[in-house]
């Protein structure tokens, strides 16, 4: 009764006695048992099946651990030496293996959650990243369409101009744009000196021909 009694407050102290204990005497015998289906003093056979029976049998000097997930169950021999003696006596911890693994199953259920949560704000950061990126494209699209637009119009106006050489295109801008536009004023340069230099050879031309006029209608 003693023995039954100390095994029956381990067993409530281990997960709440949802588990079985058991202790064996080196016969075979059931010297206290927490569970159903056998009383002490009977054959151990009685809650053992085969494997455990096996267990029993090769269970020296080292505890034996064994997980059976076909019926769900954690079970650890440990064996106990009795004093001096050549007699070994065999305790039996038989425990359910989700209730053994209900934190561990907790805690992968939160890490789960957590891990889910995570990739949640990495995706809402990845479309946010997405979203500035796409913006930032078009803004530096935007920045480069605009002056090419404003190059394009102003020389639409210099070729509908009726020929007005002494336009010239604002160079606001250290880039490409720029660069186009101060070289388009540099050819205008050049043209307005050409047509300069023309001009004046026709009015060389001109004058030659009024005067050879001139001459010949006094001849």
């Amino acid at each position: 009764d003693f023995l039954q009694s100390m095994l029956e407050r381990s067993n409530g102290n281990l997960f709440d006695g949802q588990g079985e204990q058991a202790l064996i005497s080196g016969n075979g015998r059931l010297v206290a048992w927490t569970g159903e289906g056998a009383a002490a003093g009977e054959s151990a056979s009685a809650i053992l099946d085969s494997v455990d029976q096996a267990n029993l049998r090769q269970l020296k000097e080292e505890p034996i651990y064994e997980v059976d997930r076909a019926n769900n169950l954690i079970e650890l021999w440990m064996p106990v030496p009795l004093g001096n003696s050549a007699a070994r006596w065999a305790l039996l911890f038989r425990l359910p293996l989700d209730v053994v693994m209900a934190d561990l199953a907790a805690l992968d259920a939160e890490l789960a959650e957590q891990q889910s949560g995570a990739a949640s704000t990495l995706m809402i950061i990845g479309v946010l990243i997405a979203l500035a990126g796409l913006g930032v494209m078009l803004l530096v699209g935007y920045n480069l369409a605009r002056p090419a637009r404003q190059l394009v119009g102003m020389l639409n106006e210099v070729a509908r101009g009726d020929g007005d050489l002494t336009r010239r295109l604002p160079v606001e801008r250290a880039d490409e744009f720029g660069a186009i536009a101060a070289g388009f004023n540099a050819f205008l340069d050049k043209l307005q000196g050409m047509i300069r230099e023309v001009v004046g050879s026709v009015q060389q031309v001109t004058d030659a021909a009024e005067n050879t006029a001139d001459i010949a209608m006094r001849t």
